[in-house]
């Protein structure tokens, strides 16, 4: 699932022209040493023998590291998380406080983004990427209008809805209900344009 995320986060970031807000950086390759501050040396060792083959022997450890639906087991993995991804001129994640807490406003939420050069439209699109995933938004590796759909329908209503732990987050539940975000969240719910596919590296 993560390189289908990171794709079609990719192409998201290129479609909405958020990439203009951002600063770039070119990913390098960690080495074991480096991966061992924020993993442990089983974890390390599973991702170096694990293959899409073989996974059914380390049904424990894929319990264990909650890797299975959401996250499957794909070729050459430990490759990709040698990937490091993000800035290079920092040893750690960022501080606490850095993402909008989940019992914020719209208005709040909106001004949180708004704050670090993101227009409400923006905000809304990456509000979307919950479609991916395992959340029971509709194809769970395409970026659709699923999520939207059911911002409108507030499956959060009834308890008894399939979707109403889908779509916990108070933060989700105060979007449909913000006139500004409203004819957008409607206007996505009745068409979705496919996003591009991410384009080749270097391009």
């Amino acid at each position: 699932m993560k390189p289908h995320r990171v794709r079609m986060a990719h192409a998201l970031i290129l479609r909405y022209g958020l990439y203009r807000h951002l600063e770039v950086y070119k990913p390098v390759k960690a080495s074991e040493e480096a991966m061992a501050t924020f993993h442990t040396d089983d974890y390390i060792e599973f991702l170096k023998r694990v293959t899409p083959d073989n996974q059914e022997q380390h049904a424990q450890q894929l319990r264990q590291y909650t890797l299975a639906n959401d996250c499957p087991i794909f070729d050459r993995m430990f490759e990709y998380c040698q990937v490091r991804l993000g800035r290079q001129d920092a040893s750690g994640p960022d501080p606490e406080g850095r993402l909008p807490g989940e019992q914020l406003t719209s208005q709040q939420l909106k001004d949180v983004f708004s704050a670090k050069g993101f227009s409400s439209r923006e905000f809304l699109a990456l509000c979307g990427a919950h479609t991916l995933g395992s959340k029971g938004f509709g194809d769970p590796t395409t970026f659709d209008n699923v999520y939207f759909k059911e911002l409108l329908r507030k499956p959060w209503l009834d308890t008894k809805d399939s979707m109403a732990a889908m779509i916990g987050l108070p933060s989700d539940h105060v979007l449909p209900d913000d006139p500004e975000l409203l004819p957008m969240i409607q206007a996505r719910a009745i068409h979705c344009t496919p996003f591009p596919a991410a384009p080749e590296a270097g391009a």
